[in-house]
């Protein structure tokens, strides 16, 4: 078993655990998340700015899908659909801060694993926006608690608070805040990473499901150390900086998943596990590469290269994610195998099952297909679609007391006390959503400022056409139309596109 590389002064934590993890028939399942990781920003995928040296030697010993997208570039959505098998307009968590009582939250790999024998455990170090919790299936959940008061205590700065919040004494006194990442400059990657080995070696009698978050690089990119990078210069401007901060947080990310992983494998559950490395989504920076260009004289222009995340359908740095899988129960099969199909962060759940040996992925109505062997076959239509934006998250430098002030109005508090968006800002979300197919090396999208103009995209090529404008024979754009709007015939906000969907249906008719 390869050993990735440790940070100096890392200390393993825990000691090697008695034969129960490694005597069960079934395998440890191990989802490692890295928050806003852009496979484009790694070495292992071309980029030369040596951010990420020990996940590229994770991925160089574990199959790696090239291709792999989310179905909805924000966290909870995204995590809806790994722990689900479907799309968002089945699983039903179509934004942040949903009400729960929208969702089915008895349909998830922690329940249907747990019902197997399964010992499940949730750790995630920023939960404000990702409400899932134990009611998901978890036995048990590791980082700050999740409730509306953490919205307000997050930001506030007292010593004896700062002192004791990453402290067991913390975790009862200050829960909002214990392990919290959204406390920038008090987050401890350390504290964290053991806090969550010291749930795991509680109990090795049953073989683990856990699925452990990292959200480093996510917004704001800072914490309590600034390093200077190598290979890029700081920008002279603040307003420039986001992208550079952000990388910065991928170095520092980098280090607290080997030392995480260092700590797993101490603790002997890795050696009866199989990991799957994933990003739920990546992150825009009006970055040139993520630029797309019109391929005919279009009649019109539109704003696709946006900064953040889930705000169009377009940047293709946003949606494209990192996936791969370590089985360490086999250490002498090849470990550079690549998958070139396109995949979907959907494809988790129907994998982990199959590894499980528990079911079919039938039983629990998947939208997404096994990872293992030859499941994943070409041609395949996934879907994407955006979320609830507020015009100040994509601007190259947020004012957060301005977003607060967009925002005020869309949230209340739940009888759990939980933020939930307000119903009546469902329709507006509904109405305002993009949506797209992707089909090989092709996007077809919809936008509700511009229905009656679908847009062609090669995502290779990064070049776009207005539909009506493209005369090739490569992209089969009728199917991806018909696909589009069957997946979403029923959907709210969807009547928009009406026109295009009566084009689609008519030409289905005439072809057959």
């Amino acid at each position: 078993m390869g050993v990735l590389l440790h940070t100096s002064g890392t200390n393993a934590g825990g000691s090697k655990q008695t034969a129960g993890w490694q005597n069960s028939d079934q395998p440890n399942i191990i989802i490692v998340g890295i928050d806003s990781l852009r496979p484009d920003e790694t070495g292992y995928f071309g980029n030369e700015g040596d951010l990420t040296p020990n996940i590229d030697q994770f991925l160089a010993q574990s199959t790696v899908y090239e291709h792999a997208y989310t179905p909805f570039a924000r966290t909870f959505p995204a995590w809806m659909s790994i722990l689900t098998g479907q799309e968002p307009v089945h699983h039903k968590g179509r934004f942040n801060l949903i009400n729960h009582k929208y969702l089915d939250k008895t349909q998830t790999l922690p329940w249907w694993l747990k019902n197997a024998g399964y010992r499940t455990i949730f750790a995630f170090d920023e939960r404000r926006f990702n409400s899932i919790d134990e009611s998901f299936g978890y036995d048990s959940v590791v980082g700050p608690k999740n409730d509306a008061l953490g919205f307000v205590v997050a930001k506030y700065d007292h010593p004896i608070l700062n002192l004791l919040c990453n402290t067991k004494v913390g975790s009862w006194l200050f829960p909002q805040n214990y392990l919290n990442r959204g406390r920038m400059f008090n987050y401890d990657p350390e504290q964290y990473n053991q806090a969550i080995i010291d749930e795991l070696i509680t109990d090795n009698s049953k073989p683990v499901f856990l699925s452990a978050h990292f959200l480093l690089p996510h917004y704001p990119w800072l914490s309590r150390d600034w390093e200077k990078l190598s290979h890029y210069k700081r920008p002279a401007r603040p307003e420039d900086e986001a992208v550079y901060k952000y990388r910065m947080m991928l170095k520092q990310v980098d280090r607290q998943f080997a030392s995480f992983m260092a700590k797993l494998e101490n603790t002997g559950v890795l050696e009866n596990s199989v990991v799957i490395l994933l990003s739920d989504h990546g992150d825009g920076f009006d970055l040139s590469k993520d630029t797309l260009s019109p391929a005919v004289d279009a009649p019109f222009e539109f704003i696709a290269n946006t900064r953040g995340h889930a705000t169009n359908v377009f940047n293709i740095g946003a949606s494209k994610v990192v996936v791969a899988l370590r089985d360490y129960r086999a250490p002498d099969r090849d470990p550079s195998l690549v998958s070139s199909s396109n995949v979907s962060l959907v494809d988790i759940a129907p994998t982990v099952i199959e590894l499980a040996g528990i079911h079919t992925q039938e039983t629990y109505k998947m939208d997404g297909v096994s990872l293992l062997g030859s499941h994943v076959v070409e041609p395949r239509f996934l879907f994407m679609e955006t979320g609830f934006t507020m015009l100040e998250i994509t601007k190259a430098e947020i004012n957060e007391a301005r977003l607060m002030e967009q925002s005020m109005g869309s949230y209340q508090v739940d009888k759990a006390g939980h933020l939930v968006v307000r119903d009546q800002w469902y329709p507006f979300i509904m109405n305002s959503k993009h949506r797209a197919v992707l089909y090989g090396d092709w996007q077809l999208s919809l936008v509700p400022s511009m229905a009656e103009y679908p847009v062609l995209t090669n995502v290779k090529t990064k070049q776009w056409w207005p539909l009506y404008m493209y005369e090739g024979d490569s992209a089969p754009w009728r199917e991806m139309m018909l696909a589009m709007c069957r997946h979403y015939e029923n959907d709210a906000g969807f009547k928009t596109f009406e026109k295009s969907c009566d084009s689609a249906v008519m030409n289905d008719v005439a072809l057959n």
